[in-house]
């Protein structure tokens, strides 16, 4: 009889394998077409217990001999669970990666005390902690990214709550697979998710099939936090409405971020670096040319430039650097984090306040102490130039660019050519700006972008079979753009190496 049993249950076992394979390849699509991890790179993975972390790790540990990755695990404890709890779930972690072979790293917190000491919600202070720990764990373990377990129902719900708190196109976006989690007073974390076009039933019906049984959260169904509420009331009364709705802010989401990227690319044009990468420079009239949406976007680009993100920088703020854009010569206005604004006759300037500079992420436009020498760029690949890694990455011209990011750049790969290099500036050097329509001297551009002369050797150039395809940080050239023609497209990034 029990070997009929067994004979009888092996075909559903095969076909949960062959679902939970299909799954995997989703993951390895959605990893590819939106870049949320680079081939060769060093991973860490944030594994709570649960079934979406848990099927994090799992799937990642599957696909990275395929991705070529690294993967490292950390586990945090908040400090709100008890401590019976608390060690269940240290566990039962420390058990799945035994069982993988992964390295595990491990911290705990005080969420009440962090909450009381900084008057923060328990949501906020649990986050805080949280990635401040993956920093810390990431710098350890000598990784580029931390991974999380966010899935589309998650996305689902960060919408909705960017709509209840008041929320401009960025909110509606919702969370990027890819994007820079800000760090109070220190640089910012890359954080991917590979799981957000995976829904959570999805990841606990794939830790089923692998047999494990993943730690169960009881705040998941506490009403006191209000994500829980939007999800156990809000959401099912929105499904009697619209029992799709669910993909539709899913829709919502991708649309407003295509949306945002388009917007803040236009808006990007009417920003100039100044002051070492402590300033932020406006051309009054090529704002006043542009529709007041834009402006705004153009405004707060300028502020993420010097600070890496928008905390503390609300709507009344925006209000008031547009405001301050009609008033006369010599107007001054002082913000949060250090910020000021002053008024000139054709420019404005966004600054940093001597002092401020250094709590925010070094400027990418910083000095170069050494000119490094020429270097082939590998592609796809990592190479070290100076004090930069560059990451290159080959893939098909489907989807869309990424978040506005002056150190990404996408290229069409064949425009590009396969001799990739990387240099600093040369006189004589020559480019096709984007947008320009001609040709232009390397210097006078410099100038135009106001970029001081002391600073020019540090502003590394890529370039191709056309010459200088991207001055990076600043502009491509117009042969290199993606087109409909282009078959193939080269992702670069630009990141410090230390």
């Amino acid at each position: 009889m029990e070997g009929e049993a067994g004979a009888r249950s092996r075909p559903g076992r095969i076909e949960g394998r062959r679902l939970n394979a299909s799954l995997e390849r989703r993951v390895l699509r959605h990893v590819r077409d939106r870049v949320v991890l680079h081939p060769g790179e060093r991973v860490l993975a944030a594994v709570s217990g649960g079934p979406d972390s848990t099927a994090l790790l799992l799937i990642l540990s599957r696909l990275a001999p395929t991705l070529d990755l690294t993967l490292t695990a950390a586990h945090f404890d908040h400090g709100l669970r008890g401590r019976l709890a608390a060690r269940r779930e240290r566990a039962y972690v420390e058990a799945l990666c035994h069982r993988l072979g992964v390295p595990l790293q491990v911290g705990a917190g005080d969420t009440r005390a962090q909450a009381r000491t900084r008057g923060l919600s328990r949501e906020e202070a649990a986050r805080e902690l949280r990635y401040a720990f993956l920093a810390e764990a990431s710098a350890a373990a000598g990784c580029t990214v931390v991974t999380t377990g966010h899935t589309a129902d998650d996305q689902v719900e960060t919408v909705l709550l960017h709509i209840i708190r008041g929320s401009g196109l960025g909110g509606l976006a919702g969370m990027a697979a890819r994007a820079s989690w800000p760090l109070t007073g220190g640089e910012g974390l890359d954080v991917g998710r590979p799981l957000l076009c995976l829904r959570h039933q999805e990841t606990a019906h794939y830790c089923q099939e692998e047999g494990l049984e993943p730690v169960v959260d009881p705040t998941n169904v506490s009403h006191a936090f209000l994500r829980n509420r939007v999800r156990l009331e809000l959401l099912p009364l929105l499904r009697q409405y619209n029992p799709r709705i669910d993909s539709a802010l899913l829709r919502l989401a991708e649309a407003a971020g295509a949306d945002l990227t388009a917007l803040e690319g236009m808006a990007g044009d009417v920003l100039s670096p100044g002051g070492g990468g402590q300033a932020v420079v406006l051309s009054r009239r090529r704002l006043a040319a542009l529709p007041e949406g834009l402006r705004r976007h153009a405004l707060r680009l300028a502020v993420r430039r010097l600070l890496g993100d928008l905390r503390d920088l609300h709507g009344e703020h925006i209000d008031a650097l547009l405001a301050g854009l009609g008033r006369g010569v010599g107007y001054h206005l002082d913000l949060p984090r250090g910020l000021r604004f002053d008024v000139g006759y054709e420019e404005a300037t966004l600054a940093l306040e001597e002092g401020e500079a250094a709590a925010c992420r070094p400027a990418p436009s910083s000095v170069s102490q050494t000119v490094p020498p020429e270097a082939p760029l590998t592609a796809p690949g990592v190479t070290s130039w100076g004090p930069w890694l560059v990451e290159a990455e080959l893939g098909p011209a489907d989807g869309g660019p990424p978040a506005v990011d002056p150190w990404q750049a996408w290229l069409d790969a064949d425009a590009a050519g396969e001799d990739l290099r990387v240099r600093s500036w040369r006189p004589g050097d020559r480019f096709r700006p984007l947008g320009l329509g001609g040709e232009k001297k390397l210097q006078d551009f410099f100038v135009d972008a106001r970029i001081p002369r002391a600073q020019r050797d540090g502003v590394p150039l890529v370039c191709g079979k056309p010459g200088i395809v991207w001055v990076v940080g600043h502009r491509i050239d117009e042969r290199a753009r993606v087109t409909e023609a282009t078959r193939r497209v080269l992702r670069l990034r630009f990141r410090r190496a230390n």
